[in-house]
């Protein structure tokens, strides 16, 4: 016992500092950001009537308050802080002083979240990543600290409800739920999972006799009623005995029906549909409305989530008690994220409960699929909340340009992806029992459990061989094989680097060859429509070349037949030109006199032309954009994301704008595919030599020489595919 306690302490010996950075962190972002302009104004509003009206005039005709009065009074109290040092409701401190209880509340959850994963996946390290995340989720940081909303005092005791319900502790469950519904009518949500334990708790009592059967009816009523009685305790300096309850029901009502649309900026299935923002009397598929898809799909959830518990209730009874499958927390986080996900009037910021019952669900059952899903629920809920607090005040400020309306039915889609991952973990976890094990689940004597004491587990696979020096010492050298053949003969190292530059000009060099011409080289630079002209003195047009995209860093010979001693006038118009060379009939170079920038670096000409030193194929696109993003230029090519160019950038940067340095970062990555495919067919099929055919494969394939040699930014979409894989 004693060793436990030592054990226990350690577990908690640096998670408190980071509850703390993470509460310090909260309250920074609220210092510094402006937060949700609405609610804002609301909370500022409503703090300051309370405290100079008292409760009893504060729901006054006409004024709008839209919450009940479970969390006003920590508005009040604000307000009274504000008036006491005179502060301005827009000011730091305000603003810091409405982030306080609600980031309080989300170090609290994290701390259950860490509690409950050393109980559950019982591995120290698994469950500080865990606690960890839910201290700092994005999802939470943002809703807290920059929209500065409440939902953490609202989800707080509606977590610790479910949480209390896993331990069969119903009548404290039923009150903090109550609780819950006196902050935010959103609890209501919850409210059919409540009522299925309650009833489920009861039918434990069949069989047991009638005064068990008595006692779970009892439980039943008087969890009802501490439930009701929290919102009631809170409503009575507002309402008064007398209008009390029906004044209470018309609140509930009216706010949870106060926007009649398929979404309300949620990120979900119907946005996904492009329900955002549509009345709910609009037809969707036929005769069937959006409001009609809305109660079907709930309807439907209420009933999976009612068959996820009596399977796994009626499985728990044939089973030792202490692999039980009826999970509170499991159920109330399948089922609020469902309605968000499939229901309609929904808000952005009804999500965060449901993430934070997935989270302490995933917690209780150490599976990383709830994991899985609670992290892709927080990043989309995250980018929901970031798209709607960006675009407050603006003209797309309903999300109605084609950007945000593409952007609000990826994220949707996103979102029903995560959710039907929670679904169909719920489904295995409630039917099958089969856990897929977020991490080992030790004892506190270091000793690694059986999943049996918990769930029936998936059968974890062979581990790994270990890496020999040997097969290092293969995989090195096999990779520096691969080097030296991919980066033999791969481009020039010199170029010309300084261009006469008439972008959106006109630029006239002269220039005197000093022996007889018979060719001219040009290598041009970036031009989006331009030319270069050759003529004598009197104006006589010798040459003429359009120059376009086509064009770019590549050189080419033309015939020019000149006389020594001739005078040439050399017109670029709107283009770049980084360099000039004449060659006599013996191919040798022709000393020049003057050209400026067009003859100042004849010792970068090439002997010949060809693809070391000159583009081909789609280098005239994307190697030129790197040169480009370099130079903080225009970027003709926009058809593709710009990450891959932005490798491509680096090797310019590094060896300048030349065939190598062009070509050098997509080489490299080319090169690192064949100690990945070796690393990728090790780690499937636990066989060091599947992994050495691999890489020996990859590293003689055409296509991986072709493709990774040439200035296309394909080979970084292999290589990431790839790694992910």
């Amino acid at each position: 016992m004693y060793k436990e306690r030592i054990q226990t302490k350690q577990d908690w010996s640096w998670f408190p500092a980071a509850l703390a950075a993470a509460f310090v962190l909260r309250l920074i972002l609220a210092a510094v950001t402006e937060g949700y302009t609405y609610d804002m104004s609301c909370f500022i509003s409503w703090g300051d009537k309370l405290l100079s009206e008292g409760p009893a005039a504060f729901y006054s005709d006409g004024y709008f308050a839209d919450y009940p009065p479970g969390y006003l009074p920590v508005l009040a109290l604000a307000a009274a802080v504000r008036s006491l040092f005179g502060l301005a409701g827009d000011s730091a401190v305000s603003r810091v002083l409405l982030a306080l209880v609600p980031s309080a509340c989300d170090c609290a959850i994290a701390a259950l979240v860490y509690r409950e994963a050393l109980q559950g996946v019982g591995d120290r390290p698994q469950a500080l990543r865990m606690g960890l995340f839910t201290a700092f989720c994005p999802l939470m940081l943002f809703a807290t600290g920059i929209w500065k909303q409440v939902d953490a005092a609202f989800a707080l005791p509606l977590v610790l409800c479910f949480w209390l319900l896993e331990r069969r502790r119903f009548l404290p469950a039923a009150f903090l739920y109550g609780v819950a519904l006196a902050i935010k009518p959103q609890a209501l949500l919850a409210g059919p999972v409540l009522a299925l334990c309650f009833l489920l708790g009861a039918a434990d009592a069949v069989g047991q006799g009638s005064k068990a059967l008595a006692r779970a009816v009892g439980r039943i009523f008087g969890g009802a009623a501490l439930a009701l009685a929290v919102p009631l305790a809170a409503g009575l300096p507002f309402y008064g005995p007398v209008r009390l309850i029906p004044s209470l029901i018309e609140k509930y009502i009216t706010t949870t029906s106060g926007y009649l649309y398929a979404s309300v900026n949620a990120f979900n299935w119907f946005a996904a549909l492009g329900g955002n923002w549509v009345s709910l009397d609009t037809p969707v598929l036929g005769p069937v409305t959006w409001g009609m898809m809305g109660v079907f799909n709930i309807v439907l959830i209420t009933a999976a989530m009612v068959l996820l518990g009596v399977t796994a209730w009626r499985a728990d009874r044939r089973a030792p008690r202490e692999v039980r499958r009826f999970s509170p927390l499991l159920l109330a986080g399948f089922y609020m994220v469902g309605v968000f996900t499939f229901g309609h009037c929904m808000h952005e910021r009804y999500l965060v409960p449901g993430v934070l019952l997935v989270l302490l669900a995933a917690a209780r059952w150490g599976d990383i699929r709830l994991y899985g899903a609670a992290f892709g629920l927080s990043l989309t809920g995250f980018l929901n909340l970031a798209a709607v607090y960006t675009q407050v005040g603006t003209e797309d400020e309903w999300l109605t340009s084609a950007t945000s309306r593409l952007f609000t039915q990826v994220v949707g889609f996103a979102e029903t992806a995560a959710f039907l991952l929670l679904a169909f973990t719920a489904w295995v976890l409630s039917r099958h029992g089969l856990v897929s094990p977020l991490g080992r689940r030790m004892n506190r004597s270091g000793r690694v459990l059986h999943f049996a004491k918990a769930a029936r587990s998936i059968a974890l696979p062979a581990a790994q061989p270990r890496w020999t020096r040997r097969e290092v010492l293969a995989l090195l050298g096999l990779t520096a094989a691969t080097a030296v053949l991919s980066f033999t003969y791969l481009g020039s190292l010199t170029a010309p680097q300084n261009p006469l530059d008439a972008t959106d000009a006109t630029k006239t060099q002269a220039v005197k060859p000093q022996g007889d011409t018979t060719h001219l080289w040009i290598y041009p630079g970036v031009s989006t429509g331009g030319s270069l002209t050759v003529a004598l003195s009197d104006g006589s047009v010798l040459y003429t070349q359009e120059l376009g995209y086509s064009t770019v860093f590549s050189w080419e010979e033309v015939t020019l037949q000149v006389p020594a001693g001739t005078t040439l006038q050399i017109t670029v118009n709107n283009a770049q030109i980084f360099e000039l060379a004449l060659r006599g009939a013996d191919g040798a170079l022709v000393p020049v006199e003057g050209g400026g920038e067009l003859f100042d670096e004849q010792d970068a000409v090439p002997d010949v032309i060809g693809q070391l030193n000159s583009m081909y194929f789609d280098e005239i696109y994307h190697g030129r954009t790197g040169y480009e993003m370099l130079h903080a230029m225009p970027v003709y090519e926009t058809t593709h994301p710009p990450l891959g160019k932005d490798f491509i950038m680096l090797g310019i940067a590094i060896f300048g704008m030349t065939g190598f340095g062009w070509r050098f970062s997509g080489t490299l990555f080319g090169v690192l595919l064949v100690p990945l495919a070796w690393c990728f067919g090790r780690r499937l099929t636990r066989r060091p030599w599947a992994g050495a055919l691999a890489g020996s494969l990859l590293a003689l394939d055409f296509m991986r020489f072709a493709q990774s040699r040439i200035a296309t930014i394909d080979i970084y979409g292999t290589f990431f595919i790839l790694l992910g894989a």
